[in-house]
């Protein structure tokens, strides 16, 4: 994908922004923590970390052919099982080859979930004053950064044992001025409540880390923080933003103007306990 905004709605570069912009986000941003080594192979991007947890040790843009699935399959499972570590294996449009799924599982993984692509195009985007009492701002500095990354954490029910490592993580991230990655925190009555991001790269704006804590959802926070984050990109000239979202907050997003393009599909191996 160059490096340039993506002015045309063709469903093939949107599909391959999506990606792209996902891809770029882990390079770029999650590879900049220590904890995370980063091989972005032709064939394979991959990230392997010292937490034993999916979310930190993930595989994804694979570009195999028949002849070689399963002989990498293999290979990056012995990687991290020496390790002791888990593996998520992310499967993108693009994937290749079409049926690695199916090597996926054969090799013991098992399909963990599926996330919907998204775009919008923010030309659509219409400017409206928020009907909610929350105050947003940009995270700027270390303890607003710490505060943003402990509220998504609170909002996404992190295990306490990777509460730690998510803040370090974040805290990794390049904030700097003007810089491709912004995060929002929304407050009410003082309270940080609501969180978003936007990231500016692939010639798009990656929607990342929307939360609401759960005693405040239902309230339209979540909406307001997107709306603020989707603003930004359009300002700095994005004509399309994108996303991957879980099931059930499909609707919400079809609400604020996104259309679905492609689904991704994660695998996780070893299976969980409760599955073997």
């Amino acid at each position: 994908m160059p490096d340039k905004i993506v002015q045309d709605a063709d469903d093939s570069l949107i599909i391959e922004a999506i990606e792209e912009n996902f891809c770029t986000f882990g390079t770029t941003q999650l590879g900049r923590w220590p904890r995370i080594e980063v091989y972005d192979e032709p064939y394979l991007l991959w990230f392997i970390s010292d937490v034993p947890a999916p979310s930190f040790n993930i595989n994804l843009r694979a570009r195999l052919s028949p002849d070689n699935v399963d002989h990498i399959i293999a290979r990056q499972q012995a990687v991290y099982a020496e390790r002791n570590l888990p593996l998520l294996w992310w499967v993108n449009p693009s994937s290749t080859p079409p049926e690695i799924g199916r090597h996926l599982i054969s090799a013991g993984f098992v399909h963990h979930g599926e996330l919907t692509g998204m775009a919008m195009n923010l030309n659509q985007l219409v400017d409206q004053a928020s009907s909610v009492d929350l105050i947003i701002e940009p995270a700027e500095g270390t303890a607003a950064q710490q505060n943003f990354a402990l509220t998504l954490c609170q909002a996404f029910d992190t295990p306490q044992a990777l509460v730690e490592p998510m803040i370090e993580q974040a805290l990794a991230m390049d904030y700097s001025p003007g810089g491709p990655l912004v995060n929002y925190m929304g407050f009410l009555d003082g309270q940080l409540v609501a969180t978003s991001s936007i990231y500016i790269d692939a010639g798009v704006a990656g929607l990342y880390n929307i939360s609401t804590l759960p005693e405040f959802r239902g309230r339209g926070f979540g909406t307001a923080v997107s709306l603020t984050a989707l603003s930004e990109a359009k300002k700095r000239g994005c004509r399309f933003a994108v996303l991957q979202s879980s099931a059930m907050a499909v609707s919400v997003y079809r609400r604020l103007g996104f259309k679905t393009y492609c689904y991704f599909h994660e695998y996780l191996w070893p299976k969980p306990a409760q599955d073997k």
